[in-house]
């Protein structure tokens, strides 16, 4: 993921108006700005684990989690299939 700016733009500098920029302008995108915290091997490998633990426990209902959280003890019971 690269940092990109100028994602939204002022059009009027009086009113301080601001705008999502939808092509207005160019778009910057900057690649190896700072120094990682973690290399780019280490970080693919994260983001495939992440994503297999995402697609387990939603499984193929994307609302699975939708009220997960909406009482203090929900969401504590999973059912694994593996």
């Amino acid at each position: 993921m690269f940092p990109r700016f100028k994602k939204d733009v002022t059009i009027d500098f009086l009113n301080h108006k601001r705008v999502k920029n939808d092509g207005l302008e160019e778009q910057v995108y900057i690649k190896n700005n700072h120094e990682p915290i973690a290399n780019r091997e280490i970080w693919d490998k994260a983001q495939i684990i992440y994503a297999k633990n995402r697609d387990r426990f939603r499984g193929e209902n994307k609302d699975s989690r939708k009220y997960a959280y909406q009482y203090p003890l929900s969401g504590m019971l999973v059912s694994l299939h593996l």
